[in-house]
């Protein structure tokens, strides 16, 4: 019962210092202005505290980092768990979920990719989603007979990735089922005839 406790006790301390760090980077804009005194003031820890937990503040970016791929990789997965195959013309009430969680940390998700200090960020949350196209999804041998699979993946990553984006920009004014609706329509659909703007002369 006493491990329980102590691992209670440790994820409520961490969970503040994270909450902390988010709060002063939503004021400072740049990790570099943001000291570990000033993490744990505002999180009301003494700086003894804090390093109980982490040896410095990259450690504890480091593990934000890592939280927001992982728990945004295992939503991922989560939809196709029990499944052998899927159309992917088909929308997926599974499939909201990977934007549902997006919006249920989007205070995380809005600063990581928002903030010049996170440029890194996105090139590790692109690698990942690669790698679990490449070893998730099995398709027909001669689907990639005139298609480079890596091309195919980076593009399709690209696209979930740029859509996080937008909604990002615009404060996650539209809501989960409206992405993933978004999602489905511009994987699948492709104008067949396209009008150049008369403005390009």
């Amino acid at each position: 019962m006493s491990d329980i406790k102590e691992d209670r006790r440790v994820t409520r301390t961490k969970r503040d210092l994270k909450e902390a760090f988010f709060s002063l980077l939503k004021e400072k804009k740049d990790v570099k202005k943001i000291s570990i005194i000033e993490i744990t003031n505002r999180a009301n820890y003494n700086r003894s505290t804090f390093y109980v937990h982490y040896q410095a503040k990259e450690e504890l970016i480091d593990e934000i980092v890592n939280e927001a791929i992982t728990g945004f990789l295992r939503t991922f997965e989560k939809q196709f768990t029990g499944v052998t195959s899927f159309n992917p013309k088909v929308l997926s009430s599974n499939a909201v979920k990977i934007f549902k969680y997006i919006e249920e940390h989007s205070q995380m998700f809005g600063l990581l990719f928002r903030s010049n200090s996170f440029l890194y960020f996105e090139l590790q949350f692109r690698s990942a989603l690669e790698t679990i196209y490449d070893d998730l999804f099995l398709y027909e041998e001669d689907y990639f007979k005139d298609i480079n699979k890596g091309l195919y993946i980076r593009g399709h990553v690209s696209l979930l990735i740029g859509l996080i984006s937008y909604w990002i920009e615009h404060d996650f004014s539209f809501s989960a089922d409206y992405m993933a609706d978004q999602l489905l329509k511009t994987v699948n659909i492709i104008p067949s005839d396209v009008k150049i703007s008369r403005g390009n002369k």
